[in-house]
């Protein structure tokens, strides 16, 4: 059999040289899999949290997004707290630090785990909590009588302007105009409505989105006579570090002195941290497109990965104008990258050919989390390293 001599397909930006040096070496060495550059996520850790420290925000970090010890010790060590879900989540934050603040919010906890987590709550080890319903709200000031508590709300009902990335309807929380109704079920049992939360958490989140929710929350809550604590403006932060200040002074100043702004990202973190090398198997033609196939399915190695760093590649021929397009290779015909994902074109850009490693770069930490074996195709091996 004839060598298949290789050459590596990188994106040109985003990487830094000393993550770009590494992957070089395991697409040279045929190391395939998940690779997170550490280094470059501590950066941003600290870039975050002293970003949010002059605003006077709490910042966390989601769980779900990637409960990897290195990660989660990481944000703990830049004195992030987290936002839980539930038992499982709570004890990998716990193992990441005793001590971080902890928030929970959860569309709905197993049977199993409630006594436990309230006990916590009663203990003071979880540090906010935010019922989804009416009817959690009951339960936790009935099983934690005299307690602060707290609730998610959505805007659904609201006057939301047009265009705004906000969820509606939403399947999370209760309405805005229900938190009198949660306001005298929390004062049944001694318990005091004093947080707020929304789930801001859309991928498309724009600054006026959040402020906008936070105004309204204020508005609200005042409306309903509340002694506001904290204000909860969830996930889905999608902005570049250079962009943190203005953003967070806008956030702040739509809350009130006095009361606390939290934010909870989880993708956000690791924006540019992580890369997967792939292998490519084949490059098939159509009349319409160009088909990149990769030994790797989405289902196992790209689930919720948006935003991907793909390298420039050329054109079969000069002034081909068919779009390249990736796909896996399980037998499901959805297994392949959106056309909103597209890849960098540039004439006399490299062809990639059978065998040559090809790397995908930004991959979200669910990738990680979500990765599923299906049709032959596994769940990536995943390395964390510093560079």
């Amino acid at each position: 059999m004839t060598d298949v001599i290789t050459a590596a397909l990188l994106p040109a930006d985003r990487l830094s040289p000393a993550f770009r040096d590494v992957l070089l070496d395991r697409c040279a060495s045929g190391s395939y899999g998940l690779v997170a550059d550490l280094t470059t996520l501590d950066d941003r850790y600290a870039a975050g949290a002293a970003a949010a420290q002059r605003h006077g925000i709490r910042l966390l970090c989601a769980v779900k997004a990637s409960t990897h010890p290195e990660v989660l010790a990481g944000a703990a060590r830049a004195g992030l707290g987290f936002d839980v879900a539930n038992a499982f989540e709570v004890a990998a934050a716990r193992e990441a630090s005793p001590s971080a603040f902890l928030s929970l919010t959860s569309p709905g906890l197993p049977f199993g785990e409630r006594a436990s987590l309230y006990a916590a709550f009663r203990r003071g080890e979880i540090d906010r909590w935010h019922c989804d319903s009416l009817a959690q709200l009951e339960e936790l000031a009935r099983e934690c009588p005299g307690s602060s508590v707290g609730v998610r709300v959505n805007l659904d009902g609201l006057e939301i302007p047009e265009g705004m990335p906000l969820w509606r309807p939403s399947r999370f929380g209760i309405r805005v105009d229900q938190l009198p109704l949660a306001r005298d079920i929390a004062a049944r049992h001694g318990c005091s409505l004093r947080w707020v939360h929304a789930h801001n958490g859309s991928e498309e989140n724009d600054l006026a989105s959040y402020v906008f929710t936070a105004s309204a929350i204020v508005s609200a809550a005042s409306a309903a006579g509340l002694a506001l604590e904290s204000v909860d403006l969830g996930g889905g932060l999608l902005s570049e570090l250079a962009d943190l200040d203005p953003f967070f002074g806008a956030v702040r100043a739509a809350v009130p002195a006095g009361v606390e702004v939290i934010l909870e990202p989880g993708r956000f973190w690791m924006t540019d941290c992580m890369a997967l090398v792939a292998q490519v198997l084949d490059v098939k033609e159509t009349a319409s497109q160009v088909v990149l196939l990769l030994d790797l399915g989405l289902m196992s190695h790209l689930q919720w990965a948006d935003h991907i760093r793909i390298p420039v590649l050329g054109t079969l021929v000069p002034g081909d104008t068919r779009p390249w397009r990736i796909c896996g290779r399980s037998c499901f015909e959805e297994d392949w990258l959106d056309e909103w994902e597209p890849i960098p074109v540039a004439e006399g850009g490299p062809l990639p050919r059978p065998g040559d490693p090809f790397v995908l770069g930004n991959i979200t930490g669910y990738a990680i989390e979500l990765g599923c074996d299906f049709n032959g195709v596994h769940r990536p091996a995943a390395s964390f390293l510093r560079t």
